[in-house]
């Protein structure tokens, strides 16, 4: 990352205008920098691009500064640079289907009470208890170009929480939309949704040709915002965390409208819309002796059963870090053990021509495992395995992280994908891919 600056030539005694600029900077700001260069190689050809790597990075500036005693503000100006799918900029509300090369990732001012905290701008929030996927973490959108290495996008949004004697409440409203960022046609980790294609090729013998028609977002308007509300305690019950969850807002994945025209088959003419929903869910951590116990569970209700479904989402899991094992080799050994599942209570209602996109809802019955070998402490070997115990599809993926000291560290890594092509993961077996990350902070 390079600032370039024009200046003149500084008179006697002046100090340099750039040095100026920037010592000032640096004196108001507690600057951070974070680069991340991330590279994949595919062995699998493709009949979608990149057919044989992806190249892609970010470099952010975290700048903080204390405005006062109860109040703080955070940027965090990022540039993206990737080998297909980043271009031109956007700011605040990221809407848009591609990765913007120039963002700001946050932008935040807090302000900090004895028994209340305000945020207010773009922020990343988390709600997860659960250490894979989380039901109740669904305040922010997903970017999912590259579906194996999701990044939470920041949305504008305020949020206010209260403190109480044994509990909080954390109330969030969210005024802009936001939908995920998807792979399009050209991007090999394009999804479909088999259900719906083999319903087609039943029907009319042929496999449909999807013809993407575009998106249809939510009006912003006043009545129609999103909102979230979060009560957890950590004290009402010895070693027990829980919450309760509430929020109103629009799937931000979305479902496909589809038109069929009987001149054009096999085309099928789809255009993405973003039901609005009500989700109510509960959440807990607690010990049990050396044991982390964790699970969450969340109801979609959708407000059009037109559009979309109602369903149960679910995950439950534990959490064990082991240090007295095969200590002449490892420090400390971490095993996670979840199991993710969904249940549908109420289908589309008959005759819907609504259907889900491929990568909406993944995780139906699924056993979710890592590994984490400790040999040192800057030396990481790590394990995980996603298994479908009903389409037997599964992605496994072995890491090597390594530190070089403390501002430098790399991970290398292979991950592979298996399962008939009607599976979730099934449908991408052809991208297995070794990668390596590198990361850069000062």
């Amino acid at each position: 990352m390079s600032i370039i600056m024009i200046t003149g030539t500084p008179a006697w005694g002046e100090k340099p205008v750039e040095s100026t600029m920037l010592n000032g900077m640096l004196a108001f700001f507690s600057p951070h920098v974070d680069i991340n260069i991330y590279g994949a190689l595919y062995p699998k050809d493709s009949p979608l691009e990149p057919s044989e790597y992806h190249l892609k990075g970010d470099a952010t500036l975290e700048l903080t500064r204390n405005l006062s005693d109860t109040t703080f503000i955070r940027l965090a100006p990022r540039l993206n640079f990737d080998s297909v799918l980043t271009k031109g900029s956007q700011l605040f509300v990221e809407d848009r289907e591609y990765r913007p090369a120039f963002t700001l990732h946050e932008a935040v001012i807090s302000w900090y009470g004895d028994q209340m905290e305000i945020e207010i701008g773009k922020m990343i929030h988390s709600w997860k208890t659960a250490d894979g996927s989380s039901p109740l973490d669904t305040l922010n959108p997903v970017d999912r170009l590259d579906f194996l290495e999701p990044e939470k996008i920041g949305v504008p949004s305020l949020s206010v929480l209260t403190l109480f004697e044994t509990f909080q409440v954390q109330a969030v409203l969210l005024p802009f939309f936001v939908p995920d960022r998807l792979p399009d046609e050209t991007n090999r980790w394009l999804s479909f949704n088999t259900e719906s294609k083999q319903a087609f090729k039943n029907r009319f013998g042929l496999d449909p040709v999807s013809v993407d028609e575009g998106r249809d977002l939510p009006k912003n308007k006043l009545d129609r915002m999103s909102f979230a509300a979060r009560a957890s305690t950590s004290t009402l019950f010895t070693n027990w965390d829980l919450s309760l969850v509430y929020q109103y807002g629009y799937d931000t994945a979305g479902v496909y409208a589809t038109r069929i025209n009987f001149l054009t088959l096999p085309n099928v003419y789809q255009t993405t819309e973003y039901p609005d929903y009500d989700l109510f869910g509960i959440s807990f951590s607690t010990i049990a002796g050396d044991m982390e116990i964790h699970g969450e569970a969340g109801f979609h209700d959708t407000r059009d059963n037109l559009k979309d479904e109602d369903y149960l989402a679910y995950v439950v899991g534990i959490n064990y870090t082991a240090y007295d094992w095969l200590t002449n080799w490892f420090e400390e050994i971490r095993i996670i053990m979840e199991f993710a599942g969904q249940e549908v209570t109420r289908e589309r209602e008959k005759g819907s021509l609504y259907a889900d996109r491929g990568l909406s809802r993944g995780l139906t019955s699924n056993i979710i495992s890592s590994l984490e070998f400790k040999i040192d402490e800057d030396t990481t070997i790590k394990t995980g395995y996603i298994f479908n115990t009903v389409d037997n599809d599964s992605l496994a993926d072995i890491q090597f992280d390594y530190k070089f000291n403390g501002h430098t560290s790399i991970v290398c890594g292979y991950q592979h994908l298996s399962g008939d092509s009607d599976t979730f993961f099934g449908q991408w077996d052809d991208n297995d891919k070794f990668y390596t990350k590198l990361t850069i902070q000062f």
